[in-house]
């Protein structure tokens, strides 16, 4: 997740600052090259869709679709020579490991809807409805609903419809439009990854997200008061009273 992060930043870089091309281009690249070692499939399916969503926006279509073609290029040539990425023939023992994490996660949170838990719940539970060990549940909604139940989850639910409201209209505004598309990517990534993964369980990837998430309080001021405020409950804007004195 911190590769996907740092790819992303260094490609922003790459649109903001034209002086320092070379080296973004470095970052990315050695970052691409760790992420090929760790040889993380959930990543590279995070980082495709974030870097495809970063293209749209920009509206570098030709880029989009080149970086398309190039993805699938390289899944079909892991797929033809296991030999070029070897986790691909593992497929099928770490998607059965997922199933058995999902399916305990989802007995766990039958067993206490409401409120969840507790963080970190699924090693708690993992030897009760015989799952694989492990230490949270590979996929964010599970892993949020296990750990603080409807109630946290329709919390968090609510808290994330709102910034994304705020996004939108920053985006409709035209207000910091490229921190818009990075944070935007960014939380992309986090969806993407999330699917198979709990990409922000982490204080490293969790604090790194929260720096890209802070982006929203440029402006905040205007989108509060300018954009936010339903027409019913806006306060008209009065022009103050004159007051003449007499100097005598």
């Amino acid at each position: 997740m911190m590769i996907e992060f740092l790819v992303l930043i260094a490609l922003y870089r790459l649109f903001t600052n034209s002086k320092e091309r070379v080296f973004y281009s470095v970052v990315i690249a050695v970052n691409l090259l760790g992420l090929y070692f760790c040889a993380s499939m959930s990543s590279c399916m995070g980082l495709l869709c974030a870097v495809l969503v970063m293209f749209y926006l920009k509206k570098y279509y030709k880029w989009m679709g080149l970086f398309l073609a190039l993805a699938v290029f390289a899944a079909a040539s892991s797929l033809l020579f296991p030999i070029l990425f070897p986790r691909v023939e593992a497929i099928d023992t770490t998607f059965g490991q997922r199933l058995s994490i999902w399916a305990a996660a989802i007995q766990g949170i039958q067993s206490h809807p409401i409120f969840g838990m507790g963080p970190t719940s699924y090693q708690m539970i993992y030897r009760v409805f015989d799952g694989y060990q492990t230490y949270h549940c590979h996929n964010l909604l599970l892993d949020t609903l296990l750990n603080y139940g409807i109630i946290g989850a329709g919390a968090m639910g609510l808290y994330i419809f709102v910034q994304c409201k705020i996004l939108w209209l920053r985006f409709r505004n035209h207000i910091c439009n490229e921190m818009n598309i990075l944070l935007t990517a960014a939380f992309a990534a986090v969806i993407a990854h999330g699917v198979t993964d709990v990409t922000v369980y982490w204080i490293q990837t969790g604090m790194l997200f929260l720096i890209l998430f802070s982006s929203t309080g440029i402006c905040a001021d205007y989108v509060e008061s300018k954009l936010r405020l339903p027409k019913l409950l806006h306060i008209p804007s009065y022009p103050a009273k004159t007051h003449t004195h007499s100097v005598y």
